[in-house]
């Protein structure tokens, strides 16, 4: 019986530069495509946080005011959002920090004007419509305050729950998921299946 031994295999230097060349040429796709993804959640994530303000700009007979400069200013930051409404007098502010806001409407001819104290809440699309009066820029109408009407931009519904509430209303184990029933349209928690968040419990 004739024993065999095994040949030693060798590679070229170009072989082994094409081999070496392959096994990092894979990871580069399924590293841009790790990097893309983390991306598009962190992307989403943030959206989810964020609020809107959008409306129309018109003068006091309803029509629409195109190219109008609208600038939307955070109350607690001063960071300023530059708008120019569109051709039929629309504008919308997207991706803000929760909190209130100061909308400033202004086009020649037009008295200017200013809402300040707009709160706007998590993942709320808020709507601002502003009607300027026949005047000069130099004339203000100053609105203060005004809470935002009934939500239109959006089938979502969501309430913020605050820390008030959090803290001190009684909760079976401190459950969170429970606060969800302070919530309008929101019905059988504690009748759902154990252990999904539904029940109050996981």
């Amino acid at each position: 019986m004739k024993l065999l031994r095994a040949l030693p295999v060798t590679f070229s230097e170009s072989a082994a530069t094409s081999v070496q060349s392959w096994r990092t040429g894979w990871k580069k796709p399924a590293g841009l495509a790790i990097a893309l993804l983390l991306a598009i959640a962190s992307g989403s994530m943030a959206q989810v946080e964020r609020a809107t303000i959008t409306g129309t700009v018109t003068d006091s007979s309803g029509a629409p005011i195109p190219d109008a400069k609208v600038q939307v200013i955070d109350e607690g930051t001063n960071a300023t959002f530059n708008l120019v409404s569109d051709a039929a007098g629309a504008y919308a502010a997207r991706n803000l920090t929760p909190g209130s806001y100061t909308v400033e409407a202004e086009k020649t001819g037009f008295t200017k004007h200013v809402n300040r104290g707009f709160a706007v809440q998590v993942s709320q699309v808020a709507r601002l419509d502003i009607a300027l009066g026949v005047g000069s820029v130099s004339e203000t109408v100053e609105v203060t305050g005004e809470v935002p009407i009934l939500q239109t931009e959006s089938s979502s519904v969501g309430q913020v729950i605050g820390a008030r509430a959090v803290s001190q209303l009684p909760l079976n184990g401190r459950n969170i998921a429970q606060l969800a029933i302070l919530a309008p349209g929101v019905t059988g928690l504690g009748f759902a299946p154990t252990g999904t968040v539904n029940s109050g419990a996981r």
